[in-house]
């Protein structure tokens, strides 16, 4: 009996995975779960909580949080990529296999992180990630992600393209909206997609594509 519950226990561990979200502005880890298997484990980064969102105001205001490509901004940044370093390591065991998703700008926290991953996952991220041996890594884009494309002078090299895919395709509506709260609340501009016109099926291929690689990378030892 007890070799078959080892046996069980190493099936288990091969053929399963923890899932680590790393959502877009504004965004849920919630808003995403729809996308991965049912048997898989889901960490959540609640990064974007409501006293993120209250520092970032009085950031705003007093000047300590600035653009993007500024120092402020910058150190800024490196705190939520520590917070997050932080919650993986409480939370991950040493024998589970850990894929990262990332989307948007959760993509950029991951890219400082996902040294310790198995695999990453992203979506609605242009760019390349350092490469880091053995971590391989996936990129999906939104053949309609007008945020993204418009910073693209080409289509980046090797990224899965997603037909119909905008830049929430990965996501439930309840989390676009919440992007979109975030933004207006800030006063950030609103990400404004080539078409209003909803793609469900755009969100089935962005499903079916994760679970493809996450079946993938379960299936090796």
């Amino acid at each position: 009996m007890n070799f078959l519950k080892n046996l069980l226990r190493v099936f288990y561990t091969l053929n399963h995975s923890t899932i680590v979200i790393f959502p877009g502005f504004g965004m849920h880890p919630s808003n995403y779960e729809q996308m991965f298997p049912e048997n898989a484990d889901l960490i959540y980064l609640d990064i974007w909580n409501d006293s993120e969102f209250q520092n970032i105001k009085q950031g705003f205001k007093t000047g300590e949080i600035t653009p993007p490509g500024t120092p402020k901004y910058d150190i800024w940044f490196s705190k939520i990529v520590e917070q997050c370093r932080e919650r993986i390591e409480s939370e991950r065991t040493n024998n589970e296999k850990i894929i990262y998703f990332a989307h948007s700008i959760g993509a950029e926290i991951c890219n400082d992180l996902y040294e310790n991953a198995d695999a990453v996952i992203t979506y609605g991220f242009g760019k390349q990630f350092k490469k880091i041996d053995n971590v391989p890594i996936f990129h999906l884009l939104g053949t309609l992600d007008a945020y993204i494309s418009s910073k693209l002078d080409e289509w980046p090299k090797g990224f899965i393209p997603i037909l119909n895919g905008d830049h929430f395709s990965c996501s439930n509506e309840a989390g676009k909206l919440l992007a979109e709260k975030w933004r207006s609340e800030l006063g950030i501009p609103k990400i404004n997609e080539y078409t209003q016109n909803n793609f469900p099926q755009a969100k089935i291929l962005v499903k079916n594509e994760i679970n493809k690689i996450i079946d993938s990378l379960n299936s090796r030892n």
